[in-house]
């Protein structure tokens, strides 16, 4: 909360980039004379914060660490052709000014400082991008419809019956970055071209290529030739 005093856990103090010693928050410390660095991470906050005090002889100061504001935000974002979560890997980023600010868990969220964001999410096989606002409200779910078209892998044998779920590789043409996905799951792709590969590969599945299309749902078959 704004103007809130939070309590740091431990105070580390440095001069001319030398680490002189640890403190706890709360308690007093004596200090040599001269420029110090103070830095600490506070209870309730993201990132770790640093003051810089000058001492002389005889001096007593209290060190006092401006967290900023920060709110927590949840990003949920699902597919527009079936509901399917669009999760980063490892995690979902905020960019500014083509720098990354802030990276927090796909599922829980974390803290970040209000103001306008270039949101990434990049599961590896999809990348979507989106410019979102976070306000000073504590705690925000934003909730995301992700222009997206679905896909369900089926593998048959040569027979044409239906075989247990497998591995399968996607490779989309703008990236060329192929992944491991598993059939008989819906998936949530971006628009555009996809190479399918199925596994093994001496089982003979050909190789296929597929349009995804926002707002559509498709299946595709991947059947044995051997």
């Amino acid at each position: 909360m704004e103007g809130e005093e939070l309590r740091s856990t431990v105070v580390t103090v440095y001069q001319n980039g030398k680490k002189l010693g640890s403190f706890r928050g709360d308690e007093t410390a004596f200090v040599p004379e001269g420029e110090l660095e103070f830095r600490s991470k506070l209870r309730g906050t993201s990132k770790p914060l640093s003051v810089t005090e000058t001492f002389k002889e005889g001096d007593v100061k209290t060190i006092a660490f401006d967290a900023g504001i920060e709110v927590h935000l949840t990003v949920i974002a699902k597919g527009t052709a079936n509901g399917v979560l669009l999760r980063g890997k490892p995690a979902t980023e905020l960019w500014q000014d083509g720098k990354r600010v802030h990276k927090i868990n796909s599922t829980s969220g974390g803290l970040v400082t209000p103001g306008a964001y270039t949101l990434r999410i990049d599961d590896r096989l999809n990348l979507y991008e989106t410019n979102i606002t976070v306000t000073r409200e504590a705690n925000q779910v934003l909730e995301i419809d992700v222009p997206a078209g679905g896909l369900t892998l089926i593998y048959k044998d040569a027979s044409g019956q239906e075989l247990t779920p497998e591995r399968v590789f996607i490779t989309p043409a703008t990236t060329k970055r192929r992944q491991v996905r598993s059939s008989n799951q819906q998936l949530i792709l971006m628009p555009g071209t996809y190479r399918i590969s199925g596994f093994p590969k001496d089982r003979g599945f050909p190789e296929t290529e597929i349009q995804v299309t926002a707002g559509a749902e498709q299946t595709i078959i991947l059947q044995a030739t051997k």
